[in-house]
């Protein structure tokens, strides 16, 4: 998440320190230990953090991690997320990653582990997906049938609520059923509100940079859209003597 006002910077003065010729060797990236989502326990010792988006992907961001665990973060909600510290100037600003709930774990003695009060460290390694993984593992649960003329977003919301998600931020609309809907017990959550969402033309379900369930309205990508400003002086992305060249091509949209 960029907050572009943190401690007081401007726009522009957010988007210099991100694109300034100095890259990114400054940033320090860490690792957070979260309950429920937002609740901050701890910051984590890791030993490696590959995270991935898939904006085609049902559950669009997933991560393999190898972290040392604590005791007090323990349970079956536990949340990781990446957080990058970027210093600028005398400020030190701070971008979050998306919030992963850990999935599959295996827990080992590390290779060299040091030994703290009598006891080997453990590490723990594992994959860690958005929430939204919860819907993809969930099915309806028994047949039912939506009346012609309930609204979309309505029961899409009923679903998730179901489910136990009441972090929900949906775009209302007023299009609804035009027939009776029947959902079959064994079709799965996700399946169902992605199906629905692309009959209204949203995006499909997605999970922000606070862990809420988002959707909005699919906007045609326009050439304009794409354009991109550059500006003069202290704050611009081209600095004189100054060149930065990103080769993208055919790269994976991954972070390591």
């Amino acid at each position: 998440m960029i907050d572009l006002g943190q401690q007081g910077l401007s726009h522009q003065e957010v988007l210099g320190a991100l694109e300034r010729a100095a890259g990114y060797d400054a940033a320090e990236y860490r690792l957070e230990g979260l309950r429920y989502r937002a609740a901050h326990v701890a910051w984590l010792d890791y030993e490696s953090f590959e995270l991935e988006c898939d904006a085609g992907a049902s559950v669009k961001y997933s991560a393999r991690v190898t972290y040392t665990p604590i005791k007090t973060l323990t349970g079956a909600r536990i949340f990781l997320r990446l957080v990058m510290f970027y210093p600028y100037k005398d400020k030190r600003l701070r971008f979050s990653f998306a919030p992963l709930r850990m999935q599959t774990e295996d827990s080992a003695i590390g290779e060299g582990a040091d030994w703290r009060n009598g006891e080997p460290i453990i590490v723990q390694s594992g994959e860690a997906y958005d929430e939204t993984v919860m819907l993809a593992d969930n099915s309806i649960g028994a047949t039912r049938v939506i009346p012609k003329g309930s609204p979309y977003i309505s029961e899409i919301r009923r679903i998730m609520i179901e489910a136990g998600f009441t972090n929900i931020s949906i775009t209302p609309s007023a299009k609804a059923f035009q027939t009776d809907r029947v959902l079959e017990g064994s079709e799965e959550r996700l399946s169902v509100i992605n199906r629905f969402l692309g009959e209204i033309g949203y995006r499909s379900l997605e999970v922000d940079l606070l862990g809420n369930q988002v959707s909005r309205p699919y906007v045609i990508p326009r050439p304009q859209d794409a354009a991109i400003r550059y500006a003069a002086g202290k704050h611009g992305l081209l600095l004189p003597r100054k060149s930065l060249e990103r080769d993208s091509f055919k790269k994976h949209n991954r972070f390591i």
